[in-house]
């Protein structure tokens, strides 16, 4: 861990700003649009970060340069709340909205009794 503390960059924001909201589009693209806005939340932020975290603040690997980078709590929290509202537009433009599942099982259950098909030679 003492290796890592000393390898980790702390950047500008704009800069990573620019990766994280990349990634950000890109996970929106295939994720499963079933689950509730909190747990496709929680799914990228352990995509995309992991259980990386040093003092408190996330650590994100640029790809690119191959260097660990920092993120600070204020860009954690723009983070979710930038994600949070793209969902909800693609929630919204793609007119899905969030349902719970086991509601919806419950219309589609249909009862069959005495469905009993005879066949008879005539």
């Amino acid at each position: 861990m003492e290796e890592l503390e000393r390898e980790v960059k702390k950047e500008k924001n704009t800069p990573i700003w620019l990766k994280l909201s990349s990634s950000m589009s890109y996970y929106l693209r295939s994720c499963d649009m079933t689950l509730s806005d909190e747990e496709i939340l929680e799914d990228y932020l352990y995509i995309a970060f992991g259980e990386s975290e040093i003092d408190g603040n996330l650590i994100y690997m640029n790809k690119q340069t191959r260097e660990w980078v920092e993120i600070d709590k204020y860009l954690q929290e723009r983070i979710k709340c930038v994600f949070i509202e793209r969902l909800q537009k693609k929630r919204t433009k793609e007119n899905k909205l969030y349902e719970v599942i086991e509601g919806m099982r419950e219309k589609n259950i249909k009862s069959y009794k005495n469905n009993v098909i005879v066949f008879k030679k005539i």
